[in-house]
């Protein structure tokens, strides 16, 4: 066999494996979307990430193989690659590997729901009773202050009070006083020009 149709030949069997592991990768890529719904949007931004890789890998086997040139029979092997895996192990893989795996989550929710309602239990009832209790004396804590608050207030509203009233009492003490002294002067006065 020529040196040409070996490495033909080599282009052809890389391409079919790398049509029939682009064929995987898709597969898994379909598995996990049946496992986890996602919107259409994140669906076609994955498929046009998954072109883009195959693609890049396309464009690196025609280089290393072919030195960069583009042969028809290279994309109908890499095609061939992908239509075989799909026909042989493709069918199979998605349906029961997407079976097992929701299964498996299936049974993890289970167990995880079991701990929670029967071994955590008696947790979650402490830790509501520590809740309640904190609650309680939040609350009596709250009331308190509250009366602390009011009682604060009542005590500045007597002393303001008393100032008021002291204030009043000084100014008509003041006020008497001037005029008592006001008299006395004026008593003091009259009681000198009467000598004349």
């Amino acid at each position: 066999m020529s040196e040409t149709i070996y490495a033909e030949f080599n282009t052809f069997c890389y391409a079919i494996m790398l049509g029939a592991f682009c064929g995987i990768i898709y597969d898994i890529i379909r598995i996990f979307r049946r496992i986890i719904k996602k919107k259409i949007a994140v669906t076609a931004v994955e498929d046009i990430i998954y072109w883009l890789v195959v693609s890049v890998l396309m464009f690196m086997l025609m280089y290393r193989e072919n030195g960069g040139m583009v042969r028809g029979y290279a994309i109908i092997s890499m095609a061939a690659g992908m239509i075989l895996y799909e026909i042989s192990i493709g069918k199979f893989f998605v349906k029961y590997v997407s079976k097992l795996l929701n299964y498996i989550l299936n049974r993890i929710r289970k167990v995880m729901e079991f701990v929670l309602k029967k071994v955590l239990k008696p947790f979650t009832i402490i830790v509501r009773l520590y809740r309640d209790k904190n609650a309680k004396y939040k609350k009596k804590h709250d009331e308190k202050k509250k009366q602390k608050e009011i009682e604060k207030r009542k005590a500045r509203k007597q002393k303001e009070n008393r100032k008021i009233q002291q204030e009043k009492k000084g100014k008509a003490h003041e006020g008497s006083s001037k005029e008592n002294k006001s008299r006395k002067r004026n008593g003091k006065k009259k009681r000198k020009r009467q000598p004349d």
